[in-house]
């Protein structure tokens, strides 16, 4: 009389330590400094001037797939943190590329931050004021001793 068993095995369903290549979902500064995160930005700037240039939706989509592809084919995957159990799970296509969106609004708003603070620093507000407005100004509250505001 033989038995047999059989055993059936569950595929895991998450990640528990993501790989370099991967790329997380999330906030911080853990999760922005992560290999694949760093990766994607290097990836998007490569892309950037084509992305602003295209004016169509279509255009901006197809693009969207084309970074898509170029992040995923090292094996990267997206991943997004499961709190309650503890592990990373792959996203879906869709959600994917809206981090591609996200990541290609951000790196234009860095740029256009960027670019205002090296046209105008801080201190030529200060300097572009006529100096002898304040000085007036300064004499007429400060001279007089009395409640200048």
């Amino acid at each position: 009389m033989s038995t047999t068993t059989t055993t059936m095995t569950t595929q895991f369903p998450g990640v528990i330590c993501p790989k370099n290549e991967d790329v997380l979902l999330g906030k911080g500064t853990v999760i922005s400094r992560h290999p694949g995160n760093v990766r994607m930005r290097q990836i998007l700037e490569s892309f950037s001037n084509q992305y602003d240039s295209s004016e169509r939706r279509k255009d901006k989509t197809s693009l969207t797939w084309e970074i898509w592809t170029e992040i995923t084919k090292s094996g990267a995957r997206f991943l997004k943190e499961d709190p309650q159990r503890g592990w990373w799970v792959e996203v879906d296509e869709a959600t994917a590329r809206r981090k591609i969106v996200v990541g290609m609004r951000d790196l234009k708003t860095r740029q256009q931050s960027s670019k205002m603070q090296t046209s105008r620093s801080s201190t030529s507000a200060f300097t572009d004021l006529d100096h002898r407005k304040r000085r007036k100004l300064n004499a007429a509250c400060f001279g007089a001793g009395e409640g200048c505001i």
